[in-house]
Protein backbone atom coordinates (compact mmCIF):
# COMPACT_ATOMS: atom_id res chain seq x y z
CA UNK A 1 0.00 0.00 0.00
CA UNK A 2 1.37 3.05 -0.78
CA UNK A 3 -0.11 6.90 -1.63
CA UNK A 4 -1.09 8.04 -4.52
CA UNK A 5 0.88 11.26 -5.12
CA UNK A 6 4.15 10.58 -3.59
CA UNK A 7 4.20 6.93 -3.58
CA UNK A 8 5.12 6.56 -0.06
CA UNK A 9 5.54 3.14 1.24
CA UNK A 10 2.64 2.83 3.53
CA UNK A 11 3.15 -0.76 4.76
CA UNK A 12 5.48 -3.14 3.28
CA UNK A 13 4.04 -6.71 1.53
CA UNK A 14 2.37 -9.00 3.65
CA UNK A 15 2.16 -12.91 4.01
CA UNK A 16 -1.16 -13.77 3.34
CA UNK A 17 -1.01 -17.42 4.26
CA UNK A 18 -1.12 -18.62 0.45
CA UNK A 19 0.72 -18.20 -3.12
CA UNK A 20 -2.24 -16.57 -5.06
CA UNK A 21 -1.66 -18.63 -8.33
CA UNK A 22 -1.43 -17.39 -11.65
CA UNK A 23 -4.60 -17.26 -14.15
CA UNK A 24 -6.67 -17.09 -11.36
CA UNK A 25 -8.93 -14.61 -9.94
CA UNK A 26 -8.85 -14.03 -6.57
CA UNK A 27 -11.37 -11.63 -4.46
CA UNK A 28 -10.17 -8.73 -3.05
CA UNK A 29 -12.28 -6.16 -0.73
CA UNK A 30 -11.40 -2.82 0.43
CA UNK A 31 -13.21 -1.50 3.43
CA UNK A 32 -12.21 1.95 4.25
CA UNK A 33 -13.43 4.57 6.73
CA UNK A 34 -13.33 7.69 8.69
CA UNK A 35 -13.07 7.49 12.66
CA UNK A 36 -14.45 9.94 15.11
CA UNK A 37 -11.07 10.22 16.25
CA UNK A 38 -9.59 11.27 12.48
CA UNK A 39 -8.16 7.95 11.96
CA UNK A 40 -8.49 6.09 8.64
CA UNK A 41 -9.18 2.42 8.88
CA UNK A 42 -8.78 0.36 6.12
CA UNK A 43 -10.05 -3.59 6.01
CA UNK A 44 -8.42 -5.71 3.75
CA UNK A 45 -10.06 -9.20 2.48
CA UNK A 46 -7.96 -11.11 -0.05
CA UNK A 47 -9.64 -14.75 -1.21
CA UNK A 48 -8.09 -17.37 -2.58
CA UNK A 49 -9.55 -18.16 -6.14
CA UNK A 50 -7.86 -21.55 -6.02
CA UNK A 51 -9.52 -22.02 -2.48
CA UNK A 52 -12.03 -20.04 -1.35
CA UNK A 53 -11.57 -21.52 2.43
CA UNK A 54 -8.38 -19.44 2.46
CA UNK A 55 -8.90 -15.95 3.14
CA UNK A 56 -6.67 -12.91 4.36
CA UNK A 57 -7.99 -10.24 6.50
CA UNK A 58 -5.74 -7.66 7.38
CA UNK A 59 -6.67 -4.33 9.35
CA UNK A 60 -4.48 -1.15 9.00
CA UNK A 61 -5.30 2.08 10.27
CA UNK A 62 -3.76 5.53 10.06
CA UNK A 63 -3.27 9.09 10.36
CA UNK A 64 -5.97 10.97 8.21
CA UNK A 65 -3.35 13.38 6.98
CA UNK A 66 -1.44 10.78 6.06
CA UNK A 67 -4.34 9.44 3.80
CA UNK A 68 -5.31 12.36 2.45
CA UNK A 69 -9.50 13.51 1.82
CA UNK A 70 -11.77 10.11 1.05
CA UNK A 71 -13.39 11.72 -1.44
CA UNK A 72 -12.35 9.60 -5.14
CA UNK A 73 -12.36 5.71 -5.53
CA UNK A 74 -9.47 4.66 -8.03
CA UNK A 75 -8.47 1.77 -10.06
CA UNK A 76 -5.10 0.92 -10.61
Amino acid sequence: METTDSHDHLISNQSMGFTPAANVTHGMTLKVGKERSGLVRFEAIVTNGSDPRQTYVKEFVFDSDLVGPLNRIGRG
